[in-house]
């Protein structure tokens, strides 16, 4: 197992590749929390743990995730691309 670093704006449709949006755009959703990529992570049984941090590439917005996990980042980062995303669409249908 092994400390997989995780942004919020890895996940943010609002941002380009370029950005550092690292999953498909339809993928994504607007605005990530650090909190919500966490719960994430937690119903998908990995182990996660917030950090403070800035994204090099958007210094403005604070927080990452440690997540030990075994196996590729892309992976992971569709894994929980996915489960946050199932998350919103629970939250809007309320």
């Amino acid at each position: 197992m092994r400390e997989v670093i995780v942004w919020p704006p890895y996940f943010d449709a609002s941002k380009s590749r370029r950005e550092g949006r690292r999953v498909k755009k339809d993928a994504a959703v607007k605005k990530p929390s650090v909190e919500e990529i966490a719960a994430a992570a937690k119903a998908l049984g990995l182990s996660a743990k917030i950090t403070d941090g800035y994204y090099p590439r958007a210094f403005l917005e604070n927080g990452k995730l440690s997540i030990t996990y075994d196996g590729r980042k892309d992976v992971l980062l569709k894994r929980l691309a996915i489960e946050v995303k199932k998350e919103r669409d629970k939250g809007i249908q309320k």
